[in-house]
């Protein structure tokens, strides 16, 4: 006879169902009603048997279809170790659940699993409650609302009118610093024990309880427990009368089809955090939280039997000054040990104890599936903080890396290392701040409708819109969908990754010119409503004097489009007297630069503007082999100050605006911009490639080329900014100039959207976010430095139509977009470099393909 344990489990269920009830219920006999009573595994039952049990123990989903063995019997689905489905995530085993400290988390799996489960053909689950209790649940009436649950009780050796419950386990358990023999504790826990208990229970008392009782042979406790009623040591009629009338659920198929993909999603998330809140984090010292990514400087040593690279990669996406091997130039503060079997234990201690360099380091042990004796061992007194996991294919090291860096909550504890305690480590609970990495279920979107994705970028590159695109979506928080597809050009030699970094061009307005204004204007630096005679020098003489800051962020100053400065360079004896371009192609005006636009091919450039080396004199530098002169930059704010003005007020998007912007930064911030921006912004979220002038620090093969750019600097752009006017300021501008690659521009898109927080730093108030990505004017419908959904019908907008209206972000000419929804919790990012090798190639543009597949994710979250 199996071991003999006591359970018990109380779940919650909120949800409806079409009710089939059995009519004979209240009139079966007093043999089926006790058969009613008994759990059995599957392959227990015999089919010929003539009483068929009243739960039948399974986790073969197919038997759910086998309706003709169905007659009073509820197919039960046995979750107690865990199940592997077609979800993306298995359903945690009892140990891994053990493991969750949240209140009632437990609790609210077990309850929608009851509900995903019955949704999908079973009668109900058992599972291991909050407090490890065995439990059947089942679904009760029509309401879809009410669930019942059984505790689950081995059939018992002796049946008498009195009980000893020291038959059922003589087993001990360790629960809050005592140990109690386990059918006194369960005893405890099922009747509120107050410290006076019987050894003795009837029948009786454990019917009124609502108890199943488990048999490994069902035929011969069936025959046992009939025989004691027939000879009237039990009353069990009215007992199972009102509790154990066996009913099933059928559900319409309708209302099924509406509720199941919502249910699955609330599954997958579940099973998600189950595993998240599973891994226990000890530090002896205040090391975690790790906010100052800026102040990190590691080292990752691989000690795991199986070496990869799945743990580093991962962690260098939050702290980009992590190596894997030892940089003599570099002074670490973080040593982290990636170990997973006792003899590397040793190991990793004794490169702890013998080099010198790690003396002063924080040691950081990561562990995963060790048992009792790892962490019974004294060589763990080196570490000052262990993080830890089991040993489930779910936690993996890419999970473990994410949750060294708060991308989720970490509150759980690991019961084989409870024994840290005795050597000084202590349990660290901490919040989500970062991005994490997870899968669209897990969030309320759907991979079937987001694959459609795929679809429309792939057709865009066979049909030349563009060599290829990285595409990123995240959700509360969590990275869904990072994908990069196809080239960084047509001849297929460099295939697109998610290290490649893009030129953005005016995203640069959204994503590095904004924060620096909003910085100033918090620091009361600028007040937006003033006018520029404020900030400028030398403006009052101009018609420029009274446009305010506010007017230049929503592109209703009055100014026009851009200045070509550029041409403005042109030496105008090389043109002969021609014009510098026609509307006609022919053998002098064979450059192209549009439709119906075409550049004179004689054209050059002064020599006291440009150069082909760097001086001192000449030491701008525009592309890899032309250096302008510095003075010029004085001619091009000339330019701007005299720029002629419109007669209106009204929107129109302008970068002359921005240029004057730039101006004002420049005064105010008293360092370069891509220095200030680098310090105070990129460097402090951890996102290294985000950043002007690329070249300065990340090779050419890892920056996705734009044009071939063969009317002004003659030559393929790769790693120089493409906007003409941000080349000649040396690539740093307020309206151009950011290269960034997907995942980390999302940290600065995550850092806007959780209202200017990210890593546990504080950039912005949430106000001021508000403020500057709101619609200021019913005529505008932009924010301060942002672009918003277009509200007038019979208007082009430059985002999907299903977006909120609180909704904001920024598109650039080079074939970028970035979206950011508070009501959904989205950031959408679609880099591409579209204007490869022309810049007049618009089938990117005329095919709506960022926002059809902005549509897609929208299609996805009404899913839900």
């Amino acid at each position: 006879m199996t071991r003999r344990i006591f359970l018990l489990a109380f779940l919650l269920l909120n949800h409806t169902f079409t009710l089939l009830a059995n009519s004979d219920s209240l009139n079966i006999n007093y043999k089926q009603k006790i058969a009613s009573l008994f759990v059995v595994s599957v392959d227990r039952v015999n089919a010929n048997f003539e009483y068929r049990p009243g739960y039948i123990l399974t986790n073969d989903k197919t038997q759910f279809k086998k309706q003709n063995q169905r007659e009073n019997s509820r197919y039960i689905i046995d979750l107690r170790e865990g199940l592997r489905d077609d979800l993306v995530y298995s359903f945690p085993s009892s140990e891994v659940l053990s493991n969750i400290t949240i209140p009632g988390f437990v609790d609210s799996l077990n309850r929608v699993t009851l509900r995903y489960e019955t949704q999908l053909g079973a009668d109900g689950i058992m599972v291991h409650n909050s407090n490890g209790i065995n439990t059947v649940s089942v679904l009760t009436d029509s309401s879809y609302h009410h669930s019942k649950d059984f505790q689950v009780v081995a059939f018992p050796k002796v049946i008498k009118k009195k009980i000893p419950l020291r038959g059922f386990d003589n087993e001990w358990v360790y629960s809050g610093g005592y140990s109690y023999r386990k059918s006194d504790w369960l005893l405890s826990n099922l009747f509120n024990w107050n410290g006076n208990y019987s050894l003795d229970l009837t029948f009786e008392e454990l019917l009124d309880k609502g108890v199943l009782f488990y048999t490994d042979n069902f035929e011969v406790d069936f025959n046992r427990l009939v025989r004691a009623y027939e000879n009237n040591l039990l009353e069990v009629d009215s007992k199972i009368e009102e509790k154990y009338k066996v009913n099933h659920v059928v559900f319409n198929d309708s209302i099924v089809a509406k509720r199941l993909l919502h249910s699955k999603h609330e599954q997958v998330a579940l099973r998600l955090a189950a595993f998240r809140n599973t891994i226990a984090l000890y530090q002896k010292k205040q090391i975690f939280p790790m906010i100052y990514i800026d102040s990190i400087c590691g080292v990752i040593r691989d000690y795991r039997i199986q070496k990869k690279d799945d743990f580093f990669n991962r962690a260098r996406f939050y702290a980009p000054n992590m190596d894997i091997q030892y940089d003599s130039t570099k002074s670490y503060n973080f040593f982290i040990a990636l170990c997973d079997n006792q003899e590397q234990l040793i190991a990793v201690s004794e490169e702890i104890r013998t080099n010198p360099v790690l003396s002063e380091t924080n040691k950081v042990l990561v562990t995963k599936g060790m048992g009792e004796p790892f962490f019974n061992s004294t060589l763990l007194s080196s570490f000052d903080a262990i993080l830890v996991a089991n040993d489930e294919p779910e936690l993996n090291w890419d999970l473990l890396a994410q949750a060294l860096f708060n991308a989720f909550d970490i509150s759980g504890v690991n019961r084989k290392a409870s024994h840290l305690a005795d050597i000084g480590f202590l349990s660290v609970n901490m919040k989500k701040n970062r991005l994490a990495f997870s899968v669209p279920e897990a969030v309320g979107l759907s991979t079937d409708t987001l694959n459609q994705i795929d679809e429309i970028i792939n057709k865009a590159i066979r049909e030349k819109a563009t060599p290829g695109a990285q595409i990123l979506i995240a959700r509360k928080g969590n990275i869904v969908w990072q994908k990069s597809y196809g080239y960084h050009t047509y001849s297929r030699r460099i295939k697109t990754t998610d290290d490649d970094l893009y030129d953005l061009a005016s995203v640069t307005k959204l994503c590095a010119t904004l924060p620096m204004v909003m910085d100033m204007y918090e620091k009361k630096l600028i007040d937006i409503n003033d006018s520029l005679i404020h900030y400028l020098p030398g403006i009052d003489t101009t018609d420029k004097r009274d446009i305010t800051i506010k007017e230049l962020l929503l592109h209703q100053a009055g100014l026009r489009s851009f200045i070509p400065f550029y041409t403005h360079a042109i030496d105008q004896e090389s043109l002969s007297g021609r014009s510098l371009h026609s509307s006609r192609y022919s053998a002098i005006y064979n450059i192209k630069l549009d439709n119906w636009y075409y550049q004179n091919r004689y054209a050059n450039y002064r020599k006291d503007v440009f150069q082909s080396n760097a001086d001192s004199v000449f030491n701008i530098r525009v592309s890899s082999n032309m250096y302008m002169n510095k003075s010029f930059i004085d001619t091009m704010k000339a330019m701007v100050y005299t720029s002629e003005l419109r007669k209106d007020k009204n929107y129109l998007y302008s970068d002359i605006g921005y240029d004057i912007l730039h101006l004002i930064l420049h005064e105010k911030l008293n360092i370069p911009l891509d220095q200030y921006y680098y310090k105070y912004y990129t460097q402090k979220l951890g996102a290294d490639k985000v950043l002007y002038n690329p070249l300065s620090k990340y090779d050419k093969d890892e920056i996705v080329p734009t044009e071939n750019d063969k009317s002004f600097r003659k030559e393929l752009l790769d790693g120089y900014v493409h906007d003409q006017g941000a080349a000649m300021l040396g690539g740093v501008a307020a309206n151009a100039g950011i290269f960034a690659n997907a995942g980390d521009l999302a940290k600065v898109c995550q850092m806007l959207l959780n209202k200017g927080s990210y890593g546990g730093l504080t950039f912005f108030n949430p106000e001021t976010i508000d403020y500057f990505t709101s619609k200021q004017d019913s005529v505008n419908r932009r924010g301060l430095g942002v672009d918003k959904p277009e509200t007038d019908p019979d208007k082009i907008s430059p985002a999907s139509l299903l977006v909120s209206p609180s909704s904001y972000g920024h598109t650039g000419y080079t074939g970028t977009m970035v979206w950011m929804d508070p009501k959904y919790e989205l950031v959408y990012i679609f880099l591409s470099n579209r204007i490869h090798p022309h810049s007049y190639n618009k089938k990117l543009i005329v095919h709506n393909v960022r926002t059809n597949i902005q549509d897609v994710i929208y299609q996805s979250v009404s899913e839900q």
